[in-house]
């Protein structure tokens, strides 16, 4: 609302059609501000005071194969690797013109992605390593939480490996309370 204000007075939001564009991504992405969404448990409480979860364990990559493989599965099935797949990617954009689309778009979106998660700005914690979606939800949860609050989350042991992270286990180490660990040996 406040920017529907003032988009009138504003040469960059006239002559740019900035707002447009962010609601078409707004309505693609789904974003969710935390703060803005619970904006009194900030106000009042300085943060949520439990927060729990089971954050995917996933490394963002742009992989060759599976975004390929959608539309020929004889890839997969033949165990094709995504190096092989890359180097024939024009023979496949020849068969089907809009894998070329859909293949820029994934291209791009990982990028964005893999930026997004690498920035200093976002993710001090995380400078420098390949980012592992659960480190983020980790870096967040610890923005999030009060001073007074708890994280109880289920993810890989690489936070305490890493020696990379050596100043997220700085801010970790003095907040825990408990460390489980286990092993599926059964599979």
């Amino acid at each position: 609302d406040i920017l529907e204000k003032y988009k009138s007075d504003s040469v960059l939001f006239e002559e740019s059609g900035r707002i447009p564009i962010v609601q078409k991504l707004a309505d693609r992405y789904h974003f969710f501000h935390p703060m803005l969404e619970f904006i009194e448990v900030f106000w009042l409480r300085d943060g949520f005071d439990v927060i729990v979860g089971n954050p995917p364990w996933i490394v963002t990559e742009f992989d060759v194969l599976d975004l390929f493989s959608d539309k020929f599965p004889e890839l997969t099935l033949r165990g094709h690797s995504s190096p092989e797949v890359r180097a024939k990617k024009e023979y496949y954009f020849n068969l089907c013109p809009s894998l070329r689309v859909a293949y820029a778009q994934e291209s791009t979106e990982q990028t964005c992605c893999n930026i997004f998660t690498g920035s200093a700005c976002v993710y001090p914690f995380l400078t420098g390593i390949k980012t592992d979606l659960y480190l983020c939800v980790l870096a967040n949860s610890l923005d999030l939480l009060s001073s007074t609050g708890y994280i109880g989350l289920v993810h890989p042991e690489s936070v305490y490996e890493n020696a990379k992270l050596s100043s997220m286990r700085g801010e970790i180490y003095h907040r825990v309370r408990y460390h489980f660990q286990y092993y599926n040996e059964l599979k």
